[in-house]
């Protein structure tokens, strides 16, 4: 199902019928329309049109679906906390510079078929609970040795940082921008380092980022 809120379309699978590895199907269309957009932002350029970005955001979990409204105006919809983080998600892709970002959620439903690499560790404005949070890359199969080894770096990037070695993030945070000069998640993640060696974190730090803006 899909419908229009605002200048956004809110799309939703396993509901009013059941979708088998709805998640994975939501990741599949999330590629599919990236792909088609770089065709149409290709063919624009040759005519001197400007292209433009389409930010996404993919979360699964239980939501209220069903007719909701009044008499006066009533739709087929779904609401609750997982539209509410989907949402909030695809914001988050202002920050980390990406087109696509899915929660730990759905990634641990898909990581075998895509190639997903870590972002951040966030809590989200409205909601008290964290969540890891990703961005989609490509498919597993067409992955090139480069994304996986990006991949790989941010993995490692990440787990030193919640072990408080700031220094060691930093380096292999820098081996991140040499592949991928100016890597934005990359240039986050360093910056939060430099200002814990400053002035390190509390005894009860965890690395979540606490986000105040939607």
């Amino acid at each position: 199902m899909a419908d229009y809120v605002g200048d956004a379309v809110f799309a939703f699978w396993n509901a009013p019928t059941k979708v088998l590895n709805h998640s994975r199907v939501a990741c599949e269309s999330a590629l599919l329309q990236q792909e088609g957009l770089k065709q149409l932002n290709s063919t624009w350029s040759t005519q001197g049109f400007p292209g433009f970005k389409v930010r996404m955001g993919i979360h699964t979990g239980p939501a209220l679906c069903g007719n909701i409204g009044s008499s006066n105006r009533m739709k087929y919809t779904a609401i609750g906390d997982p539209v509410n983080l989907a949402s909030r998600l695809e914001n988050l892709n202002k920050i980390y510079a990406t087109n696509v970002i899915i929660s730990e959620d759905v990634y641990s439903q898909v990581h075998e078929n895509y190639v997903c690499r870590p972002l951040d560790h966030v809590s989200v404005k409205g909601r008290k609970s964290s969540t890891w949070i990703f961005e989609l890359i490509t498919r597993s199969t067409e992955a090139t040795s480069e994304q996986l080894r990006l991949c790989e770096l941010s993995g490692q990037a990440w787990a030193k940082y919640k072990q408080r070695d700031f220094q060691g993030t930093i380096n292999t945070l820098d081996e991140i921008l040499q592949i991928q000069a100016g890597d934005q998640p990359a240039q986050i993640l360093k910056g939060r380092c430099e200002s814990h060696m400053d002035s390190p974190p509390s005894d009860d730090w965890t690395g979540v980022e606490v986000l105040h803006e939607k």
